[in-house]
């Protein structure tokens, strides 16, 4: 049994995979703050899809099966100003971004307080 799960493993994965690295890329990068430091929590999403990501501890994220195409991208995390960049996607293609973020509030966030 062992076998036939191995063998069906390395005969169908590069058939898998490269199918795969056509149609879609990958979005990877940090986000630190200013000074360089890893954001450990930040959140990494794809402006107008359900897509993103948290950052590890090392303030790296991953996003991948990204269709080919023009994207923003947003990154924030509590107590920190929003940023975006704007990227593009082409099949089998890999991403690297880097985020820095400052402190303070950003003006994007509304905040509601009701009395």
């Amino acid at each position: 049994m062992l076998f036939r799960i191995l063998l069906f493993t390395i005969v169908l994965n590069p058939i898998v995979s490269s199918s795969e690295e056509t149609t879609s890329g990958t979005i990877c990068g940090v986000v630190t703050t200013y000074t360089g430091h890893p954001l450990e929590g930040a959140t990494v999403m794809i402006v107008g899809t359900s897509m993103g990501a948290m950052t590890g501890y090392n303030g790296e994220f991953i996003i991948s099966g990204v269709a080919p195409g023009s994207y923003s991208l947003l990154a924030w995390m509590v107590g920190m100003r929003n940023i975006s960049i704007d990227v593009i996607v082409t099949g089998d293609s890999w991403v690297v971004v880097e985020f820095k973020l400052r402190s303070g509030l950003s003006e994007e966030i509304p905040i509601f307080i009701e009395i």
